[in-house]
């Protein structure tokens, strides 16, 4: 009896699946490794708990100034969502910060550690999902009104 052998080119089918499965794992793997920073960098540095389910958006002076003026004032509106809290990295001196002072969810990162924990220091947002990260962006210049949509409809529904 001849045996058929299942290959996409010259890889056997187990081996192209044992590579996909690979990939996922690394990629699982370095999301929760992130993940993991992201809550170390909140615990450590203002003893403050990630929830499962929450937006962190961080306002940065680095980049595009305009475009992180515009991500900065939009995001006023969510100020008082118990789901989003603000990470400012940014100082007052590039941003109007006025809004954003004396805020139950609003963290400052004076000294600038946030990069020690291997996290970018750019305007964006993180979505974290089922205590997982589920998306990052970082606010673009070209694609800036377009994120900020794509924000509001992510924070409508969390």
């Amino acid at each position: 009896m001849k045996e058929t052998k299942h290959s996409l080119g010259d890889l056997p089918l187990n081996n192209i699946f044992f590579l996909i499965v690979l990939f996922f794992f690394v990629v699982s793997c370095s999301q929760n490794d992130e993940t993991q920073r992201i809550k170390d960098y909140f615990a450590d540095t203002y003893h403050y708990t990630i929830k499962p389910n929450q937006m962190i958006i961080i306002l940065s002076d680095n980049g595009c100034y305009h475009c992180n003026r515009t991500f900065s004032e939009n995001e006023i509106k969510y100020i008082r969502n118990k789901k989003v809290i603000f990470l400012i990295t940014a100082d007052e001196n590039h941003l109007d910060l006025s809004h954003y002072l004396n805020k139950e969810n609003v963290f400052f990162d004076d000294k600038k550690i946030l990069s020690d924990y291997g996290i970018d220091d750019n305007s964006g947002f993180i979505e974290i999902k089922n205590n997982k990260i589920d998306t990052i962006v970082h606010i673009q210049y070209d694609k800036v009104l377009d994120q900020i949509t794509f924000l509001d409809k992510t924070i409508n529904n969390l």
